[in-house]
């Protein structure tokens, strides 16, 4: 059978649509990786075979960057708010809805050349992440399955919620009708960090996949952090300094560095992050306590969701972080916490073990 993955976004989307790609694949299945020009080199190195899509975001700077500007910075949102949307003030509902408008705008953008292509290769199944709103689009028109790959966040966010509109709109352009009911879906988030009353979802557990690369020469002689790229900056430097000061060793990763998580992560005791949902799930699958200092208000849900397993310490003010290092590096709690973490995302389902439910 044929299966066609779709991506938008670069590689924070791609990777962990990776192993679920590779699962068809080895079940004796052709698989088509698409996306956009963003992730061509690192679709590529995933072995599989792959076709560009899209064209650019028909989005004026202006609208970008008020985006940009209002995402970071933000106060505290209420807790667990994906599911009490009620507790949301007026101006994080605009938020939502610039978010919104951003999204239908990336679906657009790869939308014709996703359905071009659908017709051309007449898939059997069409799974896509949930930017990719065009392969929505593209398996109604052909009459295709399709399957939404939410990695955590099917009940966070719903574009049909907050810019219903744009969403219409993108859909109208095809001659379809607004969808009534959601897709289906495969969700990786394991049950101790789900937050809504419901589990509509296939679920799979998280693989781990950060790309290739070489391991660097670590070893386990003393306490170290780690520092993810993009969290290497202000406020995340009081991280380093804070470990520094317990002693222990920091090792800060660059998007230079090109080092995956993998191969870095079973070497230390820590490691301090943006929120991101890559960067989380691949600490919690590898069992390492984690310092989620979030500024973005998707980042700073998912940053709560890991604290409430008590494998994670989450701030959303760094003045704390000194206090936040120590604590993570000397309460065995957190440790513990962690591997706990670890089996519970250990006891879903592997990706080939979805496959099947998946095709047929």
């Amino acid at each position: 059978m044929r299966v066609l993955v779709a991506v938008a976004g670069g590689q924070s989307h791609l990777f962990p649509l990776v192993p679920l790609a590779w699962a068809f694949r080895v079940s004796g299945h052709d698989v088509r990786l698409a996306g956009t020009m963003r992730s061509a080199e690192a679709m590529a190195h995933t072995g599989l075979s792959t076709v560009t899509v899209g064209s650019g975001l028909k989005m004026t700077r202006a609208e970008r960057e008020e985006l940009l500007s209002t995402a970071y910075g933000q106060p505290p949102w209420p807790p667990a708010w994906p599911v009490h949307p009620q507790r949301l003030t007026s101006g994080q509902n605009r938020y939502l809805a610039g978010f919104g408008r951003y999204s239908v705008a990336v679906a657009d953008a790869m939308a014709s050349d996703l359905v071009a292509f659908t017709k051309h290769w007449r898939p059997d199944l069409i799974v896509h992440d949930t930017l990719a709103l065009g392969a929505r689009i593209a398996a109604t028109l052909t009459g295709v399955p399709c399957v939404r790959y939410t990695h955590g966040t099917q009940d966070v966010f719903r574009v049909e919620d907050y810019a219903p509109a744009e969403h219409a709109a993108l859909f109208h352009r095809f001659g379809l009708r607004t969808p009534t009911t959601p897709p289906s879906c495969v969700d990786t988030m394991p049950p101790s960090m789900f937050i809504g009353a419901e589990r509509p979802c296939v679920d799979m557990r998280w693989i781990v996949h950060n790309g290739p690369g070489t391991a660097p020469p670590l070893s386990a002689k003393r306490p170290r952090v780690c520092v993810t790229w993009a969290a290497a900056g202000n406020p995340y430097r009081r991280a380093v300094e804070a470990a520094a000061t317990a002693g222990a060793d920091v090792l800060t990763l660059t998007a230079a560095d090109q080092v995956p998580l993998h191969l870095v992560l079973p070497y230390c005791d820590a490691v301090v992050h943006h929120g991101g949902e890559g960067t989380g799930m691949t600490a919690a699958a590898m069992g390492v306590p984690q310092l989620v200092i979030t500024r973005e208000p998707l980042d700073d849900q998912f940053g709560g969701r890991l604290a409430r397993t008590g494998a994670a310490i989450h701030l959303t003010d760094s003045r704390d972080t000194a206090a936040a290092v120590e604590k993570l590096l000397s309460d065995p709690g957190y440790q513990e916490a962690a591997v706990r973490l670890r089996e519970d995302i250990e006891r879903q389902p592997t990706p080939l073990d979805v496959v099947p439910r998946l095709l047929g």
